[in-house]
C-alpha cells in the first residue's frame, strides 16, 4: 500500500475545470480503495511539464513514507514563470517568514507564484524556434526517465500518463525523439500517447463536457474520467496495489 499518493497535472485533471466531484477524476477512480486522506492533487490551470518536474522531485525529497507520483501529462506548449518578484522583492523567502513568526511553509505556497506563458504568443522567431515541437517532445520523454530514475533513488514509484496527446502531434521516427521513445515505451510506468484521455474518449464517442467552448480541445467531464480509468486501469496494473 502507498503512503500517500499524488497526482500532478493541469486543468485536465481538476474537479473544477472537469466539472465533477474530486473522487471522479480518474485516478480516484483508479485507487478508489484509498481513503481520501491518502491523495493530494497538485494539479493546477495552466500547469507547465516543467513546473510538474520540480514538484514531483520536491515531494520526492521531502514527502515521509512511500509515495506514488502520478504525472498527468498536461498541455505541452507551455513556459514556466515564478512571479514572485526579484531577490529583496520577493514575498516568499525565509528570511521574511521567519521574522513575522509564521507556520512552516511548503510547496504549495511556492505554486501560488507558478504562471506559465503559451509559446503561441511568442513573437520573435529566434526565441520561438528555442521551444520546437519536436524539441519540446523529445525534452517531455527525456524527462520521464530522468524522472523515474530520481524517485525510484527515493523509494518512491512514478506513472505518466497522457491526458491530450494526439498520436499525430509528433514523429516516434524522428532522430531527436527516437531512442527516448524507443526507451519509454519499454517502461511499464509509462503510458503513450496511444491511450491518452483525449484519444480513448474521441474514439468512444465521448464529448468534452465543454465542447461547445472548446470543441475537442475541451476537457472531460465524470463520463470521460470514469471511461479513460477503465482503460488506463489495464496499463497499469504493475503499480494498482
Amino acid at each position: 500500500m502507498y503512503d500517500k499518493i499524488i497526482n500532478y497535472g493541469d486543468s485536465f485533471t481538476t474537479a473544477k475545470n472537469c466539472s465533477c466531484d474530486e473522487d471522479e477524476l480518474w485516478f480516484r477512480i483508479v485507487f478508489q480503495k484509498y481513503d481520501n486522506d491518502k491523495f493530494l492533487n497538485r494539479a493546477m490551470s495552466g500547469n507547465s511539464l516543467e513546473a510538474i518536474g520540480l514538484e514531483v522531485m520536491h515531494d520526492s525529497l521531502t514527502h515521509k513514507g512511500n509515495l506514488l507520483q502520478i504525472v498527468s501529462i498536461p498541455v505541452l506548449p507551455r513556459i514556466m514563470m515564478y512571479n514572485d518578484g526579484w531577490y529583496e522583492e520577493e514575498d516568499l523567502t525565509y528570511e521574511k517568514i521567519l521574522d513575522h513568526g509564521k507556520r512552516k511553509t511548503t510547496l504549495l505556497d511556492c505554486q501560488k507564484y507558478f504562471e506559465t506563458f503559451w509559446i503561441d504568443d511568442i513573437k520573435d522567431k529566434h526565441m520561438l524556434n528555442m521551444y520546437h515541437p519536436t524539441l519540446i517532445r523529445a525534452k517531455m520523454l527525456s524527462q520521464v526517465i530522468a524522472l523515474t530514475e530520481f524517485v525510484r533513488k527515493q523509494g518512491n514509484e512514478v506513472i505518466f500518463v497522457h491526458m491530450t496527446e494526439q498520436v499525430k502531434e509528433f514523429d516516434q521516427r524522428h532522430p531527436l525523439i527516437s531512442p527516448f521513445y524507443k526507451k519509454v515505451c519499454d517502461m511499464d510506468n509509462y503510458v503513450s500517447e496511444h491511450y491518452s484521455c483525449r484519444k480513448v474518449c474521441s474514439d468512444a464517442g465521448i464529448r468534452p463536457w465543454d465542447h461547445e467552448q472548446y470543441a475537442n480541445h475541451g476537457h472531460y467531464g465524470k463520463d470521460g474520467h470514469e471511461y479513460f480509468a477503465k482503460i488506463i486501469k489495464t496499463k497499469l496494473q504493475n503499480f494498482i496495489k
